[in-house]
């Protein structure tokens, strides 16, 4: 059905944050905020995470949307990259649950 499929892509187009499925990717245009925030893990627990603010394009134009992450994995890719604020990338999605793992490339640093 047609109808539930394009309300489906304009409901995750809208919402305030980043959702991938496995093997999915999405073009981070630009990195708007970089911020360490406190959320409950797979868990249960409070745990801290790495949320970034961001400029997607998506089908209904350029939206703000959160991505939060706090795996040592992601973080030393970021660190690595050198990303920050201001920079660009491709957040890939690989695995599911508690083994999911994104992965970054194409990143594109800010000029000071």
């Amino acid at each position: 059905m047609s109808i539930i499929n394009d309300l489906l892509e304009k409901k995750k187009a809208l919402s305030p944050f980043i959702t991938l499925k496995d093997g999915e990717s999405i073009k981070v245009s630009k990195i708007k905020s970089v911020k360490s925030i406190t959320k409950s893990g797979f868990n249960g627990e409070e745990t801290e995470v790495l949320r970034l603010v961001c400029d997607i394009e998506t089908s209904e134009g350029i939206v703000q949307k959160n991505f939060d992450n706090g795996s040592k994995k992601f973080l030393e890719a970021l660190n690595q990259n050198g990303v920050g604020l201001g920079s660009s990338m491709v957040i890939t999605r690989e695995g599911e649950g508690p083994k999911t793992v994104y992965n970054i490339s194409e990143v594109v640093n800010e000029i000071k």
